[in-house]
C-alpha cells in the first residue's frame, strides 16, 4: 500500500493548543479584572479564580496530551490514522472527565454565588418604609391560610401586599398550569393581583426582584409543585415565610413504628423550611417538632396559631350549600376522598370504594352527597394506573348527573357548616371538620403512613371505620338521630388545635412588622 501523508497534521494539533491557551488566558483576565468591594464581589471574583484554577488543569492537560501525540506520530500516514485516532480520542476522553467534575463544581458555586447575591439583596435597606409583602398563590384551596394575614395588611399602613396567581403542577407532575382559576377566584374576591401565568417562570422572577419585596409568602414547602422561577434557591432574595396550609399531623416511613413521635424531614425539613426567615406554627408541640432536626434557629419559629382555623371558624353560622332544595331539607353529606391511593402517605381508599358511593348515592335519594376532591385526586389515582384522566372525568360527571350530587372545589367553610356529616379518608380534614361540631365519620385505609401525636388525637376523635359497609351503616345511623359519642376526645383536639389567647393574625403582623424593622435599624446603623 501506498503511504500518503496525511497533511497539517501537527500543525492543526498546535492550532488547537493556541486556541486553549486563548481561552485560558480569556478566564484569567475575567477574573483579574473583577473589584472586590464587599462581600458580594468577592464571592463572584472566588467563582472565576475556582472556575480558572480548575479549567486551568483541564486546558494544560489537553494541550500537552495533544502536542505530544503530535509529536509521537509527527507526519502521520494512513497506517497510523488509527493509531492517531485512538490516541487523540484516550485524550479527549480524560480531557472530558475533568470538564465533568469542573461542571459539577461550577454548578455549586454558581448556587453559591446566587446565594450570596439573594443575601445581599435582602439586606439592602429599603427606600420606603413600608413593608411589602409577597403573596405567591397557586391553589385556591390553600388561601383560607392567608386570607386574614392578607386582608389585616391591606388595612394596616406599615404594610404593602401583593398577591401574584401562579400555575401548579399537582404531585410533581411535568405539566404546571391553573394560574387562570386562580385568578379568577382573586378577582371574584375583589383581590387586585399580579399575574404570573407565563410558561417561563423566570420572566415573573424578574418582576418579582423588580418589586424589591421585604418579605414573601409561599402556600407550599414542597418544590415539586413548584415552577422553577418560584422555588427556594431563588426568591431567597427576600424573606421567606411559611404559614402552614394544614395541620400537620403524619409522620413518614423512615421516622420509626407506629405511634412513634418523631419528625419528619418530608413535613418539618425541606430546603424552604431551612431558608425561612419565618415559620408561623400553631402551637408549641408543633414548633418541637420543627426544632427535633436541629437545623432551625429556635429564634424564627414562632408559635403563633393557626389563620386558616380562625378563618374556617368565621363561617360558622354562614353556611352554603351547592344543591337546591327539592320539596324539603335531605341530609346532607361531605365526602372527601384523598389522593394518595396505593402509594405514597397511603391514606387514599377511592379505588374502594367509589363505584359503591356512586350506588348508594343513586339509591338514597333522601341524602345529599357533595364530592370535594382533594385537588390532586385525578394524578393520584392515574400515578397508581387505578383510573386515567378520562376515566375519572367520567366518573365526575356520572356523579354530577345525580340530582342529589354535586362536587365542590375550591374554598370549603361555608360548605362544612351547611353540612350535616362527613365522610373522609384524611388527612387535613380531620382536623378541620371537628371545628363545626358535627360527626365525622374516618374511612381507615390499614396502610398509611404514622400519625404524630396530633394525628393520634384527631383519629380519636373521628368514628372510624375499616370497610363500606360500616361505613354506610355509620352514616345512615347519625342520620337517624344517634348521639355523638365522642365529645371528650373532639374537646382535646380542639384544645391542642385552638390554644387560645391572641389572634394569630395579630402574632404574625407583629412579628413580621418588628422583625424587618429591627434588621433594618441594624443594616442602617452599620452603615
Amino acid at each position: 500500500m501506498n503511504e500518503q501523508v496525511v497533511p497539517n497534521v501537527a500543525g492543526l494539533l498546535a492550532d488547537i493548543s493556541h486556541r486553549l491557551q486563548a481561552l485560558e488566558s480569556g478566564v484569567s483576565a475575567i477574573s483579574q479584572r473583577m473589584d472586590v468591594s464587599d462581600e458580594l464581589q468577592a464571592e463572584s471574583v472566588q467563582f472565576f479564580v475556582n472556575l480558572h484554577q480548575e479549567q486551568q488543569q483541564g486546558f494544560s492537560m489537553l494541550r500537552q496530551g495533544l502536542l505530544a501525540v503530535a509529536e509521537q506520530f509527527g507526519e502521520v500516514t494512513v497506517n497510523t490514522t488509527t493509531e492517531l485516532r485512538e490516541s487523540i480520542e484516550n485524550v479527549l476522553r480524560d480531557f472530558g472527565g475533568i470538564l465533568h467534575r469542573t461542571g459539577n463544581g461550577l454548578h455549586s458555586q454558581i448556587h453559591q454565588v446566587k446565594q450570596t447575591t439573594n443575601l445581599v439583596l435582602r439586606n439592602i435597606p429599603s427606600r420606603e418604609e413600608r413593608i411589602r409583602c409577597l403573596f405567591l398563590v397557586q391553589s385556591v384551596a390553600m388561601w383560607d391560610a392567608f386570607a386574614d394575614v392578607y386582608q389585616r395588611m391591606v388595612d394596616e399602613p406599615l404594610f404593602d401586599p401583593i398577591v401574584c396567581s401562579l400555575n401548579v403542577s399537582q404531585l410533581g407532575s411535568s405539566s404546571f398550569s391553573g394560574e387562570a382559576d386562580v385568578s379568577d377566584f382573586l378577582k371574584s374576591q375583589g383581590i387586585p393581583h399580579l399575574r404570573f401565568g407565563m410558561d417561563d417562570s423566570f420572566e415573573a422572577l424578574d418582576i418579582m426582584k423588580s418589586l424589591q419585596p421585604d418579605v414573601i409568602f409561599r402556600q407550599q414547602f414542597w418544590e415539586g409543585g413548584v415552577q422553577p422561577g418560584f422555588q427556594t434557591g431563588e426568591i431567597t432574595f427576600a424573606r421567606l415565610c411559611l404559614i402552614p396550609y394544614a395541620a400537620l399531623i403524619i409522620q413518614t416511613h423512615e421516622d420509626g413504628p407506629q405511634g412513634a413521635d418523631l419528625y419528619s424531614p418530608a413535613w418539618y425539613d425541606q430546603f424552604f423550611h431551612r431558608m425561612t426567615w419565618r415559620i408561623f406554627c400553631e402551637n408549641a408541640e408543633m414548633r418541637e417538632t420543627f426544632l427535633k432536626p436541629r437545623r432551625h434557629d429556635a429564634g424564627k419559629i414562632i408559635v403563633s396559631g393557626y389563620p386558616k382555623f380562625e378563618r374556617l371558624l368565621k363561617a360558622r353560622g354562614n353556611g352554603q350549600w351547592p344543591i337546591t332544595e327539592r320539596g324539603g331539607r335531605a341530609y346532607r353529606v361531605v365526602w372527601a376522598p384523598h389522593h394518595s391511593v396505593r402509594g405514597g402517605l397511603g391514606f387514599g381508599v377511592f379505588d374502594r370504594m367509589a363505584m359503591e358511593m356512586l350506588s348508594w348515592a343513586r339509591s338514597q335519594p333522601d341524602i345529599e352527597f357533595v364530592l370535594k376532591p382533594h385537588p390532586a385526586l385525578t394524578q393520584g389515582l392515574q400515578q397508581a394506573k387505578l383510573m386515567s384522566e378520562e376515566q375519572v372525568r367520567e366518573y365526575f360527571d356520572a356523579w354530577s348527573s345525580l340530582p342529589n350530587c354535586a362536587i365542590c372545589d375550591g374554598l370549603y367553610g361555608e360548605l362544612f357548616d351547611a353540612s350535616d356529616l362527613m365522610i373522609t379518608d384524611g388527612i387535613s380534614f380531620l382536623t378541620e371538620y371537628p371545628l363545626f361540631d358535627k360527626p365525622l365519620v374516618y374511612f381507615e385505609s390499614g396502610c398509611h403512613v404514622p400519625f404524630n401525636a396530633l394525628g393520634h388525637k384527631a383519629a380519636a376523635a373521628a368514628h372510624v371505620v375499616r370497610d363500606f359497609a360500616s361505613m354506610r351503616a355509620a352514616v345512615l345511623a347519625y342520620k337517624a338521630g344517634e348521639p355523638w359519642q365522642r365529645e371528650e376526645e373532639r374537646t382535646v383536639l380542639k384544645d391542642a388545635l385552638l390554644p387560645g389567647g391572641r389572634s394569630s393574625v395579630d402574632i404574625i403582623i407583629e412579628n413580621i412588622a418588628e422583625g424587618v424593622r429591627s434588621e433594618r435599624n441594624a443594616i442602617r446603623s452599620a452603615s
